[in-house]
Protein backbone atom coordinates (compact mmCIF):
# COMPACT_ATOMS: atom_id res chain seq x y z
CA UNK A 1 0.00 0.00 0.00
CA UNK A 2 3.25 2.68 0.79
CA UNK A 3 4.26 1.93 -2.98
CA UNK A 4 0.91 3.69 -4.87
CA UNK A 5 1.80 6.70 -6.63
CA UNK A 6 -0.83 9.68 -7.30
CA UNK A 7 -2.40 9.72 -10.84
CA UNK A 8 -4.41 12.51 -11.45
CA UNK A 9 -6.95 11.48 -14.27
CA UNK A 10 -8.38 14.32 -16.13
CA UNK A 11 -11.71 13.61 -17.80
CA UNK A 12 -13.48 14.40 -21.04
CA UNK A 13 -16.42 16.49 -20.81
CA UNK A 14 -19.29 15.11 -22.24
CA UNK A 15 -21.87 17.47 -23.32
CA UNK A 16 -25.61 16.92 -23.04
CA UNK A 17 -28.58 17.16 -25.26
CA UNK A 18 -31.01 18.51 -22.47
CA UNK A 19 -34.13 20.59 -21.32
CA UNK A 20 -35.67 23.15 -19.26
CA UNK A 21 -38.98 24.37 -18.38
CA UNK A 22 -39.54 27.96 -19.32
CA UNK A 23 -42.37 29.27 -16.38
CA UNK A 24 -44.74 32.34 -17.80
CA UNK A 25 -44.28 31.60 -21.23
CA UNK A 26 -47.49 30.32 -22.98
CA UNK A 27 -46.28 27.26 -25.38
CA UNK A 28 -47.02 26.65 -28.89
CA UNK A 29 -48.70 23.06 -29.76
CA UNK A 30 -47.23 21.21 -32.42
CA UNK A 31 -46.15 18.15 -34.31
CA UNK A 32 -43.34 15.83 -33.59
CA UNK A 33 -43.56 14.53 -36.95
CA UNK A 34 -43.30 17.99 -38.43
CA UNK A 35 -40.73 20.26 -37.19
CA UNK A 36 -41.94 23.22 -38.87
CA UNK A 37 -44.75 23.38 -36.47
CA UNK A 38 -42.30 25.16 -34.45
CA UNK A 39 -40.40 28.33 -34.60
CA UNK A 40 -37.04 28.54 -34.94
CA UNK A 41 -34.42 26.68 -32.51
CA UNK A 42 -37.65 25.35 -30.54
CA UNK A 43 -38.30 21.69 -30.71
CA UNK A 44 -41.70 19.34 -30.35
CA UNK A 45 -41.49 17.60 -27.10
CA UNK A 46 -43.17 14.17 -26.01
CA UNK A 47 -46.50 16.21 -24.66
CA UNK A 48 -46.67 18.02 -28.52
CA UNK A 49 -45.59 21.58 -27.37
CA UNK A 50 -42.87 23.71 -28.25
CA UNK A 51 -39.51 24.28 -26.46
CA UNK A 52 -36.39 25.61 -26.61
CA UNK A 53 -34.55 23.83 -28.79
CA UNK A 54 -30.49 22.16 -28.30
CA UNK A 55 -29.11 24.44 -31.12
CA UNK A 56 -30.62 27.47 -29.55
CA UNK A 57 -29.05 29.16 -26.01
CA UNK A 58 -28.25 26.38 -23.71
CA UNK A 59 -31.52 25.57 -23.45
CA UNK A 60 -32.44 21.51 -24.12
CA UNK A 61 -35.34 19.39 -25.27
CA UNK A 62 -38.80 19.22 -23.17
CA UNK A 63 -40.44 17.70 -20.35
CA UNK A 64 -40.86 14.59 -19.98
CA UNK A 65 -43.47 12.95 -17.98
CA UNK A 66 -41.96 10.91 -15.19
CA UNK A 67 -43.34 7.02 -14.40
CA UNK A 68 -43.55 6.36 -10.73
CA UNK A 69 -45.85 4.09 -8.18
CA UNK A 70 -48.89 5.14 -6.53
CA UNK A 71 -48.83 8.68 -8.06
CA UNK A 72 -45.63 9.51 -8.26
CA UNK A 73 -46.27 12.60 -10.12
CA UNK A 74 -44.80 14.18 -13.43
CA UNK A 75 -40.75 14.65 -13.93
CA UNK A 76 -39.47 17.36 -15.63
CA UNK A 77 -37.10 16.87 -18.34
CA UNK A 78 -33.94 17.34 -17.79
CA UNK A 79 -31.60 20.05 -19.31
CA UNK A 80 -29.11 23.12 -19.32
CA UNK A 81 -30.48 26.00 -17.82
CA UNK A 82 -30.20 29.88 -19.00
CA UNK A 83 -27.03 31.27 -17.58
CA UNK A 84 -25.84 29.79 -14.51
CA UNK A 85 -29.87 29.68 -13.29
CA UNK A 86 -30.67 26.00 -11.45
CA UNK A 87 -33.24 23.93 -13.16
CA UNK A 88 -35.56 21.36 -12.02
CA UNK A 89 -34.68 18.01 -13.29
CA UNK A 90 -37.28 15.71 -11.78
CA UNK A 91 -40.07 16.86 -8.86
CA UNK A 92 -42.63 15.13 -7.46
CA UNK A 93 -40.03 12.20 -6.19
CA UNK A 94 -40.94 11.27 -2.42
CA UNK A 95 -37.68 12.18 -0.41
CA UNK A 96 -35.23 11.74 -2.94
CA UNK A 97 -31.75 11.83 -1.87
CA UNK A 98 -28.87 9.23 -3.61
CA UNK A 99 -28.45 9.98 -7.18
CA UNK A 100 -25.62 9.14 -9.30
CA UNK A 101 -24.47 9.89 -13.27
CA UNK A 102 -23.90 7.51 -16.03
CA UNK A 103 -20.92 8.66 -18.77
CA UNK A 104 -23.52 9.28 -20.69
CA UNK A 105 -25.36 11.85 -18.86
CA UNK A 106 -28.47 9.09 -17.77
CA UNK A 107 -29.62 10.03 -14.14
CA UNK A 108 -30.18 7.55 -11.34
CA UNK A 109 -31.93 8.00 -8.35
CA UNK A 110 -33.57 6.10 -5.44
CA UNK A 111 -36.50 7.55 -4.04
CA UNK A 112 -36.33 8.26 -0.33
CA UNK A 113 -39.34 5.72 0.72
CA UNK A 114 -40.44 2.76 2.33
CA UNK A 115 -41.04 1.00 -0.41
CA UNK A 116 -38.23 2.05 -2.26
CA UNK A 117 -37.72 2.22 -6.23
CA UNK A 118 -34.31 2.65 -8.42
CA UNK A 119 -35.36 5.42 -11.58
CA UNK A 120 -33.85 6.73 -14.17
CA UNK A 121 -34.09 9.27 -16.93
CA UNK A 122 -32.07 9.22 -19.86
CA UNK A 123 -31.07 12.73 -21.86
CA UNK A 124 -34.06 14.03 -23.50
CA UNK A 125 -36.47 11.30 -22.45
CA UNK A 126 -38.96 10.44 -19.23
CA UNK A 127 -38.26 9.27 -16.05
CA UNK A 128 -38.62 5.39 -15.44
CA UNK A 129 -38.57 2.58 -12.76
CA UNK A 130 -35.45 0.39 -12.97
CA UNK A 131 -36.37 -1.42 -9.98
CA UNK A 132 -38.15 -1.51 -6.82
CA UNK A 133 -37.73 -2.89 -3.44
CA UNK A 134 -41.18 -4.24 -1.75
CA UNK A 135 -40.17 -3.09 1.93
CA UNK A 136 -37.17 -1.47 2.22
CA UNK A 137 -35.54 1.74 1.89
CA UNK A 138 -32.36 2.20 -0.39
CA UNK A 139 -29.42 3.23 1.50
CA UNK A 140 -26.58 3.19 -0.66
CA UNK A 141 -26.36 3.18 -4.61
CA UNK A 142 -23.60 3.20 -7.55
CA UNK A 143 -23.07 2.46 -10.97
CA UNK A 144 -20.91 -0.26 -11.63
CA UNK A 145 -20.19 -1.31 -15.59
CA UNK A 146 -23.77 -1.21 -17.01
CA UNK A 147 -25.02 -2.13 -14.11
CA UNK A 148 -26.65 -0.13 -11.01
CA UNK A 149 -25.67 -1.42 -7.25
CA UNK A 150 -27.61 -0.54 -3.80
CA UNK A 151 -28.33 -1.88 -0.59
CA UNK A 152 -31.98 -2.65 0.39
CA UNK A 153 -32.26 -1.42 4.24
CA UNK A 154 -34.88 -3.60 5.78
CA UNK A 155 -35.34 -4.13 9.26
CA UNK A 156 -32.15 -5.67 11.16
CA UNK A 157 -30.52 -8.48 9.80
CA UNK A 158 -33.10 -8.47 6.70
CA UNK A 159 -31.22 -6.18 4.67
CA UNK A 160 -29.48 -7.22 1.17
CA UNK A 161 -27.12 -6.32 -1.65
CA UNK A 162 -28.39 -6.16 -5.41
CA UNK A 163 -27.89 -5.45 -8.81
CA UNK A 164 -29.94 -5.15 -12.00
CA UNK A 165 -28.90 -3.87 -15.95
CA UNK A 166 -29.06 0.04 -16.25
CA UNK A 167 -31.46 -0.65 -18.74
CA UNK A 168 -33.63 -2.99 -16.88
CA UNK A 169 -37.52 -2.98 -17.32
CA UNK A 170 -38.90 -4.16 -13.80
CA UNK A 171 -41.83 -5.61 -15.28
CA UNK A 172 -39.45 -8.27 -16.94
CA UNK A 173 -36.03 -8.28 -15.35
CA UNK A 174 -35.24 -9.28 -12.34
CA UNK A 175 -32.76 -8.05 -9.72
CA UNK A 176 -29.64 -10.37 -8.88
CA UNK A 177 -29.95 -10.70 -5.13
CA UNK A 178 -25.54 -10.96 -4.30
CA UNK A 179 -25.78 -10.66 -0.46
CA UNK A 180 -28.64 -10.81 1.87
CA UNK A 181 -29.20 -11.12 5.36
CA UNK A 182 -27.27 -8.17 6.44
CA UNK A 183 -27.89 -5.57 8.80
CA UNK A 184 -26.23 -2.27 6.56
CA UNK A 185 -25.72 1.01 7.66
CA UNK A 186 -28.60 3.20 7.64
CA UNK A 187 -29.05 6.34 5.12
CA UNK A 188 -29.14 8.84 7.74
CA UNK A 189 -25.08 8.46 7.98
CA UNK A 190 -24.35 9.76 4.80
CA UNK A 191 -24.39 8.83 1.38
CA UNK A 192 -21.54 6.85 0.61
CA UNK A 193 -22.43 3.37 2.62
CA UNK A 194 -21.33 1.57 -0.38
CA UNK A 195 -18.58 1.44 -2.95
CA UNK A 196 -17.70 -0.63 -6.13
CA UNK A 197 -14.31 -1.29 -7.73
CA UNK A 198 -13.41 -3.10 -11.02
CA UNK A 199 -10.05 -4.93 -10.69
CA UNK A 200 -7.55 -5.80 -13.59
CA UNK A 201 -9.20 -9.31 -13.96
CA UNK A 202 -12.56 -7.91 -14.22
CA UNK A 203 -13.58 -8.85 -10.83
CA UNK A 204 -15.59 -6.43 -8.85
CA UNK A 205 -15.19 -5.61 -5.00
CA UNK A 206 -18.70 -4.15 -3.45
CA UNK A 207 -17.85 -2.55 -0.47
CA UNK A 208 -20.74 -1.42 1.90
CA UNK A 209 -21.08 -0.14 5.70
CA UNK A 210 -22.74 -2.29 8.29
CA UNK A 211 -24.46 -1.16 11.38
CA UNK A 212 -23.53 -4.12 14.02
CA UNK A 213 -21.80 -3.52 17.21
CA UNK A 214 -18.19 -4.63 16.01
CA UNK A 215 -18.87 -5.71 12.01
CA UNK A 216 -17.69 -2.24 10.05
CA UNK A 217 -17.68 -2.89 6.54
CA UNK A 218 -18.28 -5.92 4.55
CA UNK A 219 -16.86 -6.89 0.76
CA UNK A 220 -18.81 -8.88 -1.93
CA UNK A 221 -16.22 -9.88 -4.35
CA UNK A 222 -18.19 -10.86 -7.54
CA UNK A 223 -16.79 -13.31 -9.87
CA UNK A 224 -16.15 -11.96 -13.60
CA UNK A 225 -19.28 -14.44 -14.69
CA UNK A 226 -21.00 -11.91 -12.44
CA UNK A 227 -21.50 -14.63 -9.87
CA UNK A 228 -20.58 -13.44 -5.79
CA UNK A 229 -17.36 -15.54 -4.81
CA UNK A 230 -16.79 -14.53 -1.46
CA UNK A 231 -17.77 -12.10 1.29
CA UNK A 232 -15.18 -10.38 3.81
CA UNK A 233 -16.50 -8.87 6.54
CA UNK A 234 -14.44 -6.08 8.14
CA UNK A 235 -14.66 -5.59 12.37
CA UNK A 236 -12.74 -3.68 15.03
CA UNK A 237 -13.57 -6.16 17.90
CA UNK A 238 -13.41 -6.32 21.46
CA UNK A 239 -10.24 -4.51 22.80
CA UNK A 240 -9.65 -2.10 19.48
CA UNK A 241 -11.06 1.15 19.13
CA UNK A 242 -14.28 2.31 19.85
CA UNK A 243 -15.26 2.44 16.38
CA UNK A 244 -19.08 3.60 15.54
CA UNK A 245 -21.44 4.91 12.80
CA UNK A 246 -19.67 3.43 10.24
CA UNK A 247 -20.14 5.09 6.38
CA UNK A 248 -18.03 6.77 3.74
CA UNK A 249 -16.75 3.39 2.05
CA UNK A 250 -13.54 3.34 -0.32
CA UNK A 251 -12.70 0.68 -2.26
CA UNK A 252 -8.98 0.72 -4.06
CA UNK A 253 -9.71 -0.47 -7.65
CA UNK A 254 -6.07 -2.12 -7.60
CA UNK A 255 -7.53 -4.25 -4.34
CA UNK A 256 -4.35 -3.01 -2.33
CA UNK A 257 -7.06 -1.64 0.78
CA UNK A 258 -10.44 -0.78 2.08
CA UNK A 259 -11.13 2.03 4.13
CA UNK A 260 -14.21 2.90 6.27
CA UNK A 261 -15.11 6.12 7.42
CA UNK A 262 -16.80 6.96 10.74
CA UNK A 263 -16.62 7.50 14.35
CA UNK A 264 -13.22 6.72 16.38
CA UNK A 265 -13.68 7.55 20.25
CA UNK A 266 -15.71 10.58 19.34
CA UNK A 267 -13.61 12.03 16.66
CA UNK A 268 -14.04 11.53 12.72
CA UNK A 269 -11.80 8.91 11.68
CA UNK A 270 -10.84 6.92 8.36
CA UNK A 271 -10.10 3.49 9.02
CA UNK A 272 -7.87 0.89 6.80
CA UNK A 273 -7.49 -2.29 6.26
CA UNK A 274 -4.70 -3.53 4.05
CA UNK A 275 -5.95 -6.53 1.91
CA UNK A 276 -4.22 -9.56 1.91
CA UNK A 277 -4.89 -13.29 2.34
CA UNK A 278 -9.01 -12.62 1.31
CA UNK A 279 -9.96 -15.38 -1.23
CA UNK A 280 -12.59 -16.92 0.54
CA UNK A 281 -15.76 -15.90 2.98
CA UNK A 282 -14.32 -14.73 6.31
CA UNK A 283 -14.12 -11.93 8.80
CA UNK A 284 -10.52 -10.20 9.39
CA UNK A 285 -9.89 -6.85 11.81
CA UNK A 286 -9.12 -3.59 10.32
CA UNK A 287 -5.49 -2.58 10.70
CA UNK A 288 -5.52 1.11 11.78
CA UNK A 289 -6.93 4.72 11.46
CA UNK A 290 -5.20 7.95 9.89
CA UNK A 291 -3.35 10.00 11.81
CA UNK A 292 -0.34 11.84 10.57
CA UNK A 293 0.07 14.03 13.73
CA UNK A 294 2.53 12.79 16.05
CA UNK A 295 0.53 13.82 18.88
CA UNK A 296 2.73 12.35 21.51
CA UNK A 297 4.91 15.07 20.49
CA UNK A 298 2.65 17.82 20.81
CA UNK A 299 1.66 17.91 17.75
CA UNK A 300 -1.93 18.87 16.94
CA UNK A 301 -4.41 16.09 14.97
CA UNK A 302 -6.75 17.96 11.83
CA UNK A 303 -9.32 15.24 12.80
CA UNK A 304 -12.33 17.02 14.67
CA UNK A 305 -14.85 15.72 17.01
CA UNK A 306 -17.79 13.97 15.04
CA UNK A 307 -17.69 11.49 12.61
CA UNK A 308 -16.86 11.28 8.96
CA UNK A 309 -20.13 11.93 6.38
CA UNK A 310 -19.37 11.52 3.05
CA UNK A 311 -15.85 10.42 0.74
CA UNK A 312 -15.00 10.30 -2.29
CA UNK A 313 -11.78 9.58 -4.76
CA UNK A 314 -9.77 12.56 -6.32
CA UNK A 315 -8.34 10.21 -8.72
CA UNK A 316 -9.50 7.15 -10.84
CA UNK A 317 -6.34 5.40 -8.61
CA UNK A 318 -8.50 6.95 -5.62
CA UNK A 319 -4.77 7.32 -4.37
CA UNK A 320 -6.26 10.61 -3.06
CA UNK A 321 -9.38 11.02 -1.18
CA UNK A 322 -11.88 13.86 0.07
CA UNK A 323 -13.71 14.03 3.06
CA UNK A 324 -16.32 15.04 5.23
CA UNK A 325 -16.66 15.27 8.40
CA UNK A 326 -19.49 16.50 10.35
CA UNK A 327 -19.03 17.62 14.17
CA UNK A 328 -21.33 17.04 17.11
CA UNK A 329 -22.65 21.19 16.64
CA UNK A 330 -23.20 20.35 12.88
CA UNK A 331 -19.94 22.05 11.84
CA UNK A 332 -17.91 20.74 8.76
CA UNK A 333 -14.70 20.74 7.52
CA UNK A 334 -13.39 18.62 4.01
CA UNK A 335 -9.96 16.97 4.24
CA UNK A 336 -7.76 15.72 1.74
CA UNK A 337 -5.55 13.06 2.51
CA UNK A 338 -3.51 10.49 0.47
CA UNK A 339 -4.56 6.01 0.40
CA UNK A 340 -0.52 5.20 0.86
CA UNK A 341 0.77 8.39 2.81
CA UNK A 342 -1.87 9.78 4.60
CA UNK A 343 -0.57 13.18 4.81
CA UNK A 344 -4.47 15.00 5.83
CA UNK A 345 -4.67 18.14 5.44
CA UNK A 346 -7.72 20.49 5.70
CA UNK A 347 -8.77 21.88 2.73
CA UNK A 348 -11.42 24.21 3.68
CA UNK A 349 -15.25 24.76 5.41
CA UNK A 350 -18.09 23.38 3.82
CA UNK A 351 -19.40 26.99 4.40
CA UNK A 352 -17.38 29.96 5.45
CA UNK A 353 -20.63 31.96 5.80
CA UNK A 354 -22.54 29.52 7.71
CA UNK A 355 -19.92 27.85 10.04
CA UNK A 356 -22.44 25.26 11.93
CA UNK A 357 -22.90 23.74 8.35
CA UNK A 358 -21.56 20.25 6.94
CA UNK A 359 -20.73 19.19 3.63
CA UNK A 360 -24.05 16.70 3.41
CA UNK A 361 -21.92 14.62 -0.06
CA UNK A 362 -19.03 15.21 -2.37
CA UNK A 363 -18.62 14.90 -6.23
CA UNK A 364 -15.65 15.66 -8.44
CA UNK A 365 -14.68 15.57 -12.12
CA UNK A 366 -11.18 15.74 -11.36
CA UNK A 367 -10.89 19.65 -11.67
CA UNK A 368 -12.85 20.47 -9.04
CA UNK A 369 -14.59 19.10 -5.75
CA UNK A 370 -18.55 19.81 -5.34
CA UNK A 371 -20.90 19.29 -2.23
CA UNK A 372 -24.21 20.28 -0.90
CA UNK A 373 -24.79 21.55 2.39
CA UNK A 374 -26.69 20.74 5.24
CA UNK A 375 -26.86 21.97 9.36
CA UNK A 376 -27.70 24.76 11.46
CA UNK A 377 -28.05 27.50 9.73
CA UNK A 378 -26.91 31.48 10.44
CA UNK A 379 -29.91 33.67 10.37
CA UNK A 380 -30.61 34.93 7.23
CA UNK A 381 -28.16 32.23 5.38
CA UNK A 382 -29.56 29.87 3.14
CA UNK A 383 -28.04 26.05 2.26
CA UNK A 384 -25.92 26.28 -0.97
CA UNK A 385 -24.01 24.06 -3.71
CA UNK A 386 -20.07 25.02 -3.44
CA UNK A 387 -17.13 23.87 -5.76
CA UNK A 388 -13.43 24.24 -4.79
CA UNK A 389 -10.44 24.06 -7.92
CA UNK A 390 -8.08 21.37 -6.81
CA UNK A 391 -5.37 22.42 -8.76
CA UNK A 392 -4.90 26.21 -7.70
CA UNK A 393 -3.32 27.41 -4.74
CA UNK A 394 -5.04 28.97 -1.91
CA UNK A 395 -8.38 28.65 -3.47
CA UNK A 396 -11.29 29.10 -1.65
CA UNK A 397 -14.86 27.84 -2.08
CA UNK A 398 -17.46 29.18 -4.41
CA UNK A 399 -21.17 29.68 -4.33
CA UNK A 400 -22.70 28.16 -7.34
CA UNK A 401 -26.23 28.01 -6.21
CA UNK A 402 -28.49 28.81 -3.39
CA UNK A 403 -30.58 26.02 -2.08
CA UNK A 404 -34.24 26.56 -0.11
CA UNK A 405 -33.86 22.68 1.66
CA UNK A 406 -30.55 21.08 2.63
CA UNK A 407 -29.03 18.95 0.18
CA UNK A 408 -28.89 15.28 0.19
CA UNK A 409 -26.71 14.30 -2.48
CA UNK A 410 -24.73 15.17 -5.29
CA UNK A 411 -23.42 14.15 -8.84
CA UNK A 412 -21.69 15.78 -11.86
CA UNK A 413 -21.48 14.65 -15.37
CA UNK A 414 -19.70 16.57 -18.44
CA UNK A 415 -20.72 20.18 -17.85
CA UNK A 416 -24.01 19.53 -15.80
CA UNK A 417 -23.92 19.14 -11.94
CA UNK A 418 -26.70 17.65 -10.47
CA UNK A 419 -27.99 17.59 -6.72
CA UNK A 420 -31.03 15.83 -4.39
CA UNK A 421 -33.48 17.93 -2.40
CA UNK A 422 -34.84 15.69 -0.50
CA UNK A 423 -37.52 17.91 1.62
CA UNK A 424 -38.40 19.69 -2.59
CA UNK A 425 -38.94 15.78 -3.30
CA UNK A 426 -36.77 17.24 -6.60
CA UNK A 427 -33.67 16.73 -8.14
CA UNK A 428 -32.18 20.50 -10.04
CA UNK A 429 -29.29 20.56 -12.03
CA UNK A 430 -27.07 23.40 -13.32
CA UNK A 431 -24.88 23.67 -15.89
CA UNK A 432 -21.33 24.63 -15.35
Amino acid sequence: MRTLLLVVVVFLALSLASACKLLGIAPTSCDQADPATCPDSYLCNQEGTCVPGAEGEGEGEGEGEGEGEEGEGEGEGEGEGEGDAPFVVVDNEANVTLIAAAADGTLFWATGTNPSCIRRLASGGAAQNVACETASVVAGLRLVDDEVAWIADATGSADALRVVAQDADPGTDTPTTLKQNLDVAPLSRGPDNLDVAIHGDDRQSLLFALSGADGAAARAVRLANGTLGFTIQYFTGPGFWSFSDATGVVMLPDEAAAFVGGKLDGIARITWRQVRGEDADGDYGLDGFAESADTGAGETSIWPTGAVRATIGLDAARAQLALATRDTNDAGSIITMGTNTFGEAVLCQADPDNPLTFAAALATDAFYLYWVTDGTLAGGHSYGVFRIDLHAAGAQPERLADLPVAGGSVAVVGTTLYWSEPAQNRIRGLAL
